[in-house]
């Protein structure tokens, strides 16, 4: 066995060739891109060979078109800080999708170590990365800022089984704007649609350890109800949105999510199967949980709290049930919720799950549950105790002295 090293450079771009003779030549090949140079990374795409990492550099690239994987056995590599974020940052510019595989890329595809923002799908869908018939491997990115004029902010996945893992998702949003009219939004983060025309069984995508802060969907124009033949009529799915496809969300937390039905996870269609182990569904603006007729959901541990204005929304004929996950000795808890916990279907649910009005804290005297110690907790308190909270001396009048209290204490410096 002979092994040497070559190196070579062309338009700005390092590669480093090692080659293993064995019979016949096998490359492994590194491509190291620089920032600066508009359509370098697909030109460094075309060229490599399967099993070769395209490595990007600490910076901001401008590529100007789409970064098509081709349907290529290879690595997209950022660089990755001592804090633990990506330090490669690709830039759509608000004009175009940032990524995409639509050519059979399987999870010899690699995706990581990379900042995507600014994407911008205005024909349809995936405004960070758009993934059709392919099965990429998406880890360790941040997408930020990204949008869809229809499906998925920040990634589309459509008839994928792609593992998406150690992911953030920030800021993004699907759905036309005030100004125009179309379809409603769907999957301000990710949308995943399985929908083959009943050829196969409905693909399997992992979402896992991942993190969905503040993603939304529009309404636009659109009048609200179902529209003829072209899907869900509600802006549906801020965080997470599936329609026909099977998928399993594991150890995530979505947050902060926006939209009309399941502002944190929304589930359309009969074929559906979505399996929730260890997540924790908060604040979110639209339902935290939104589910269609005769789609199911799996839910183990983890919780579902402080979403408005019902942690889990069901149609008649859904199916949702509760357990302990291996990671955890508790059940489902759904609490905090306002107004409703639950919603729709109650019959709906089977298995265990804890319900509350009040989510139990840690935190001493955090009487609301939600983590914070504050005047909202003291309010509370009063009102459990009895107290009127203008009664300064708590001797069960409002009067002159509970006055002397406050004007003795004026100017005073609180801890």
């Amino acid at each position: 066995m002979c092994l040497w090293g070559v190196q070579m450079h062309f338009i700005g771009i390092s590669v480093s060739v090692v080659l293993s003779m064995v019979g016949a030549a096998h490359a492994v090949v590194t491509i190291n891109v620089p920032p600066g140079t508009p359509g370098a990374i697909n030109a460094a795409i075309a060229d490599a060979l399967p099993g070769s990492t395209i490595q990007l550099e600490a910076g901001v690239y401008h590529e100007g078109q789409v970064i098509d994987t081709l349907g290529k056995f290879i690595t997209l590599k950022g660089v990755w800080s001592d804090e633990g974020h990506p330090l490669s940052i690709l830039d759509g510019g608000g004009t175009h999708t940032v990524l995409q595989c639509k050519n059979g890329e399987t999870t010899q595809t690699v995706l990581t170590n990379l900042l995507v923002q600014n994407g911008l799908a205005s024909d349809g869908a995936g405004g960070g990365l758009s993934i059709v018939d392919a099965s990429p491997q998406v880890m360790f990115i941040e997408f930020k800022n990204n949008k869809a004029s229809i499906n998925g902010g920040a990634i589309a996945c459509v008839r994928s089984s792609s593992l998406i893992g150690g992911c953030t998702f920030e800021g993004n949003s699907a759905g036309p704007d005030a100004h125009h009219k179309g379809q409603p939004g769907y999957g301000g983060a990710i949308s995943i649609w399985g929908y083959d025309g009943g050829q196969h069984d409905p693909p399997g995508v992992f979402v896992d350890d991942s993190t969905f802060n503040n993603n939304s969907v529009s309404q636009g124009l659109y009048p609200p109800g179902p529209p003829p033949d072209s899907g869900p009529g509600y802006a549906s799915g801020g965080g997470i949105f599936v329609v026909e496809a099977t998928v399993q969300i594991s150890g995530c937390t979505i947050t902060g999510g926006t939209a009309l039905r399941g502002a944190g996870l929304a589930v359309y269609y009969s074929t559906s199967v979505v399996g929730l182990t260890d997540c924790k569904i908060t604040h979110n603006d639209g339902d935290g949980i939104w589910v269609q007729s005769g789609a199911q959901i799996g839910i183990e541990s983890g919780v579902i709290q402080n979403n408005a204005p019902a942690g889990i929304s069901l149609e008649e004929g859904a199916q949702v049930t509760g357990s302990t996950s291996s990671g955890s000795s508790a059940n489902p808890s759904i609490c905090g919720n306002v107004p409703d916990q639950t919603t729709g279907c109650l019959v709906c649910f089977t298995g265990e799950f804890d319900v509350q009005d009040i989510c139990p804290s840690s935190v001493l005297g955090d009487m609301n549950g939600d983590g914070v110690l504050d005047a909202s907790d003291l309010e509370l308190h009063h009102a459990a105790v009895g107290i009127c909270k203008s009664d300064v001396d708590h001797d069960g009048d409002t009067d002159v002295m509970d006055l002397l209290w406050v004007i003795d204490g004026w100017g005073g410096v609180c801890p």
